[in-house]
């Protein structure tokens, strides 16, 4: 029987100054929830797709095209293993100037030219709408050597001139719902056994 597991951590951040890290602390703006695991079982095991996106794709749609097809009611995590981009977003968290998120995604950062990925995690969940959402965190190096990394936009990426490849693990009869988030006020992806 699979499980699935999220575990939000409270860590101590360290602020970089010269060679010396001085940690400091954060608190989360809403209603310090205890509990920070949440479980779904799975009577089933998962499906494992790997995806290529050729060159010139957009990747947001090549992969929304094989779970229309492979699995379209499901929800699942993978990676990012090899390729780059000829075009990426990305986003970036900056400090919220009002309301009470302390931080929220900045404008995008647009990146023209071919880039190769370092490493990146997916996940594949549902909106409250049972809408399919991508999301993607990780970083790459453009082609003047720049490093990039943030929350990637994968419907505004296109594949490189090397393509990319996606590997992805389906749930069977769990979804991953975005949902409020009492302590953190974002929307976080949780798991929702599927009836």
């Amino acid at each position: 029987m699979e499980q699935v597991h999220v575990e939000l951590r409270h860590e101590n951040r360290a602020a970089h100054h010269g060679d010396i890290f001085v940690p400091r602390d954060f608190k989360h703006p809403g209603q310090v929830a205890r509990e920070r695991i949440v479980e779904a079982r799975s009577s089933q095991e998962t499906r494992e797709i790997l995806v290529y996106v050729p060159s010139g794709q957009n990747v947001g749609e090549a992969i929304e095209r094989v779970l229309e097809k492979q699995a379209p009611q499901g929800s699942g995590c993978g990676q990012i293993p090899s390729g780059g981009f000829s075009e990426a977003q990305y986003h970036v968290m900056t400090k919220a100037r009002t309301g009470i998120k302390p931080y929220v995604y900045g404008p995008p950062v647009v990146v023209y030219g071919q880039s190769t990925l370092i490493t990146s995690s997916i996940n594949v969940g549902r909106l409250a709408n049972d809408s399919r959402i991508l999301h993607c965190h990780g970083g790459f190096v453009d082609e003047c050597g720049v490093q990039h990394g943030g929350h990637i936009i994968l419907s505004k990426c296109v594949a490189s001139s090397a393509g990319l490849t996606v590997r992805l693990s389906m749930f069977a009869d769990v979804n991953l719902v975005v949902s409020a988030d009492i302590e953190t006020t974002f929307e976080l992806l949780q798991p929702v056994v599927r009836k």
